[in-house]
C-alpha cells in the first residue's frame, strides 16, 4: 500500500490507515519498520473498527470522491499488482 500511495498521492488517491487495539509504541514501531507515510490514526478501544465493519485486518475501504463505498476488502491483498494500479489509476482519474 506503501508504494501505491506514492504512486498515487499526488493524482487524488488517498490512504488512512486506522490502528485498531494495538498499543500505541506498537503501532509506531510498525510504522517505522515499514517506512509508512501515509497517516494512520489510531483506535485503542476499536469503536473505529465496530462502526465500519473492521472484523479483519486489514479492512480495506475503496471510496470514491463523492464518499460512495465502491468495495470492502479483508485480508492482505497485492495492491501494488498490475490490475490493482489499473484499478486505482481509473478510479483517480474520475471526475
Amino acid at each position: 500500500m506503501e508504494r501505491l500511495y506514492r504512486e498515487f498521492k499526488g493524482k487524488g488517491l488517498e490512504i488512512v490507515a486506522v490502528n485498531i487495539k494495538d498499543k500505541r509504541e506498537d503501532a509506531l514501531a510498525f510504522v517505522r519498520k515499514n517506512k509508512l507515510s501515509f497517516p494512520i490514526l489510531m483506535d485503542p478501544e476499536g469503536e473505529i473498527g465496530l462502526l465500519y465493519g473492521a472484523y479483519a485486518t486489514p479492512t480495506v475501504y475503496l471510496i470514491d470522491r463523492n464518499g460512495a463505498v465502491l468495495a470492502r476488502m479483508w485480508g492482505p491483498a497485492g495492491w501494488y499488482s498490475p490490475a490493482a494500479r489499473k484499478l486505482i489509476g481509473e478510479i483517480v482519474q474520475q471526475k
